[in-house]
């Protein structure tokens, strides 16, 4: 089963697409909103292990009407298949996350029902579209996904935004935080980029783990975690 364009449309009180995605990328920034709409689409579409928003992004997508495609739900079960293994996947040209989140459900599907926590798993997506970035962070974050999306260019390393997507709840049926990562040196370093090519986005919604070095913003991060505790 897959969620109709009008039943997306409901979902967000819009009638057009511009309308659609705009509001798709306004909640990013907005958890509240987020989980409200997270839980309407878990109350139509319960399974997790497909990427309910590939039809709609292919349908409306200017990449896909240059005869770009994203991945088929059965090539990335099979992906993720002969991949296998365990702890999470990296993935460069990630779209709005099909074989990703295959590699996702994969790993759910092995592990112990009762012993399945998010934290043991990580993955890493990177995206150059700005059409997709959005749907992307969203797929991490519905299904409570720990990990960090790239939105740049994976062979310059330009880079315009990274989002750390974490479940600090450690929730298995729970949904993620997304927050921005400050534009520093440490980052850079980090995560290899090179440059970035956009003003930073302050976001956060929770505490970063201590091994994601961001010693230039220490100070001024914990002044932003104080007032996410307030």
């Amino acid at each position: 089963m897959t969620i109709t364009e009008q039943q997306f449309y409901d979902m967000l009180n819009v009638d057009e697409h511009m309308n659609f995605t705009n509001r798709i990328q306004e909640l990013v920034f907005d958890k509240k909103g987020r989980e409200e709409f997270y839980s309407k689409i878990l109350n139509i579409h319960h399974d997790m292990g497909i990427d309910f928003f590939r039809d709609y992004f292919m349908a409306h997508s200017a990449v896909s009407a240059k005869g770009q495609h994203y991945t088929p739900d059965e090539l990335g079960k099979l992906t993720a298949l002969l991949v296998g293994g365990s702890g999470g996947a990296d993935l460069t040209g990630a779209g709005t996350g099909t074989l990703i989140i295959q590699k996702w459900q994969n790993d759910r599907m092995n592990a112990d029902f009762f012993n399945y926590l998010p934290s043991n798993y990580w993955y890493q997506a990177l995206e150059l579209s700005d059409e997709a970035i959005s749907f992307l962070i969203h797929a991490f974050a519905i299904r409570g996904m720990n990990g960090v999306i790239i939105h740049g260019d994976a062979l310059e390393m330009a880079v315009k935004q990274v989002y750390f997507i974490q479940n600090s709840a450690n929730n298995p049926i729970g949904f993620s935080e997304i927050n921005v990562i400050p534009h520093s040196k440490d980052a850079m370093d980090f995560l290899g980029i090179h440059e970035w090519t956009e003003q930073a986005i302050e976001h956060i919604e929770s505490k970063f783990p201590d091994w994601i070095p961001l010693i230039e913003e220490k100070k001024e991060q914990m002044s932003l975690f104080d007032e996410c505790e307030k």
